[in-house]
């Protein structure tokens, strides 16, 4: 299937998925651009590949270029982009082409097939029956610095969105820390709140960490059986030992701000 067969399909589906239901099809949604990275120990963002629109993976907002996409089973999902990718070459910096890169492409359109194509990838059995699939993008920005991405693709489910946005840290809304109201000596309530801290019984807090833990997995902000689902739960042992919460963080190497996200 040549290149421009390939653009017109997948801008024929993507249209007709905006009509079938133009509410959903232009909804967006964030993932962190360190997080997709693998900074700070954060679970590696699943992204929902929606059989009705497809999904458009954007990396405008970062101002990189991509440059090679690998799909871990490429028989079961259409690949596009907006422009050409950065050649290897290019964005190698030699005495011949040094400096910025002018052009390229920044979003990548995302389409599951009903039935996979015949590649001759043989694949193993367990490969060929999931609906997890990894997917590996590297980029380039404009002063030839490479940076690579890791996301999970989730096939076959209905989304609220069609669109995702790779966003710096600092692009993000930040979310308010969790706060309570530290117990004065008088026993009163102080009118002042203040980050989480230890002056919280031990046991209220094990009891609402293990909460928001539950619900983080449940939205998929903590992915099962990774590193991180791992500390999580060594850090919810600790704090049923009576460990501060920041202590806790710190002796199972888990950033503050993962916990703020799983709390909020």
């Amino acid at each position: 299937m040549n290149r421009l067969l390939i653009g017109c399909l997948s801008g024929i589906l993507i249209a007709s998925g905006a009509i079938a239901n133009p509410v959903h099809a232009i909804a967006f949604r964030q993932v962190s651009a360190s997080v997709s990275q693998g900074i700070g120990g954060g679970a590696v963002p699943t992204l929902d590949v929606s059989p009705t629109w497809g999904l458009t993976l954007s990396f405008i907002k970062t101002g990189e270029l991509i440059q090679q996409v690998r799909v871990g089973d490429p028989s079961r999902v259409l690949v596009d982009f907006d422009s050409p990718l950065v050649p290897v070459m290019q964005s190698e910096n030699t005495p011949t082409n040094q400096g910025r890169i002018a052009s390229g492409a920044t979003i990548i359109y995302l389409r599951q097939l009903s039935e996979p194509l015949d590649l001759g990838l043989r694949l193993p059995k367990d490969a060929r029956n999931t609906q997890q699939i990894p997917l590996t993008v590297l980029t380039v920005d404009r002063t030839n610095q490479r940076r690579l991405y890791q996301f999970q693709l989730l096939l076959g489910r209905k989304t609220d969105y069609s669109t995702v946005e790779v966003v710096p840290e600092a692009q993000l809304p930040q979310r308010t820390p969790l706060k309570v109201r530290p117990v004065s000596t008088t026993g009163r309530a102080s009118e002042t709140s203040k980050p989480l801290t230890p002056t919280v019984k031990s046991g209220d807090l094990a009891q609402r960490f293990e909460q928001a833990l539950v619900q983080a997995q449940a939205q998929q902000l903590v992915v099962p059986n990774t590193p991180l689902a791992t500390r999580l739960q060594e850090m919810l042992k600790l704090l049923k030992q009576g460990t501060s919460l920041e202590a806790a963080a710190r002796q199972t190497g888990v950033p503050m701000q993962v916990v703020n996200q799983i709390f909020n």
